[in-house]
């Protein structure tokens, strides 16, 4: 599999809500803490160990009140708000600590709503020590990337300008060599030029524009991005090429697409003919938005 992205990272990378974070901790680390039902969720992606867990890659957040920060209800759902925990009740409010002032905004913690809670968050007792990176601002990249740092939110909300259409950009073979490398390398050019989208593939990939994530997060495309997998002689002269592809998304926070499908081209004389396509099966569990 080809990932345009880095793939998920849960141990090391993020928080993780209701971990062994002390409430003054939580607090200290906090960018913001609100008072809120959840809305929507994604499905979980997995039960993570060791808690066993569900992992959802992005959350909606129907604030009632903030405890710590200014910030509202669209500001916050810009972002995902990804989150390892038992789905909350959408009846019921809870405390959610969110960010810790350097990464992406991602729920750290939640907590009950009780007075003993909110009197420990509006309470000004001594804060421990936070060591945090130097502040940088990474910019939203393609297929991934993300916006970090210790900033303003209304600057976190600034969307860069994307990228402008690319085409379709194919890899050849990473142990091809000579001859072989320069043929693939031909091969991708061909490709490059004519960027064909079959419509087995189109009717393929359509789950994309109608994705959660894609909508929410305004997702765009750039493109297709794809890998050789083998490159074998024809019997009449060219060349069989077996490709593995997917969309090539502008994606605001870092995440990855598991779908792909595999494409065969006959390629003779620098033409290109689609000879074979696995276009026609449908992986309902790879159709999402890999979000960490």
């Amino acid at each position: 599999m080809i990932l345009t992205a880095m793939s998920i990272m849960i141990a090391g990378q993020i928080a993780l809500p209701n971990k062994e974070l002390s409430l003054e901790q939580a607090k200290a680390e906090a960018r913001f803490i609100v008072l809120a039902r959840v809305g929507k969720t994604s499905e979980p992606f997995a039960n993570l160990p060791p808690t066993g867990l569900p992992y959802f890659m992005w959350t909606e957040l129907k604030p009632t009140a903030v405890l710590k920060g200014q910030v509202t209800y669209e500001e916050l759902n810009q972002h995902p708000l990804a989150m390892l925990a038992k789905k909350p009740s959408a009846e019921e409010e809870q405390i959610f600590f969110l960010g810790d002032g350097y990464r992406d905004f991602v729920i750290t913690k939640i907590l009950p709503k009780t007075e003993a809670n909110l009197e420990a968050i509006r309470s000004k007792s001594p804060q421990p020590e936070i060591q945090k990176p130097k502040q940088q601002l990474h910019q939203a990249g393609i297929g991934g990337g993300g916006l970090t740092g210790g900033l303003d939110v209304r600057r976190l909300m600034v969307e860069p300008e994307p990228p402008a259409y690319r085409g379709t950009v194919i890899i050849p073979e990473k142990d091809a060599t000579g001859d072989v490398l320069k043929l693939q390398k031909e091969f991708a050019a061909a490709m490059h030029r004519a960027d064909p989208v079959p419509e087995s593939r189109r009717t393929h990939f359509a789950w994309v524009e109608k994705d959660e994530y894609v909508r929410r997060y305004k997702v765009i495309q750039l493109g297709w991005h794809g890998a050789v997998r083998t490159f074998e002689p024809r019997p009449d002269g060219g060349w069989f090429v077996n490709i593995v592809i997917r969309p090539w998304l502008y994606v605001p926070f870092r995440g990855f697409l598991p779908d792909e499908v595999e494409e065969t081209y006959e390629y003779v004389n620098g033409r290109l003919r689609l000879a074979h396509t696995n276009a026609a099966q449908v992986r309902p569990e790879s159709q999402r938005i890999v979000v960490h």
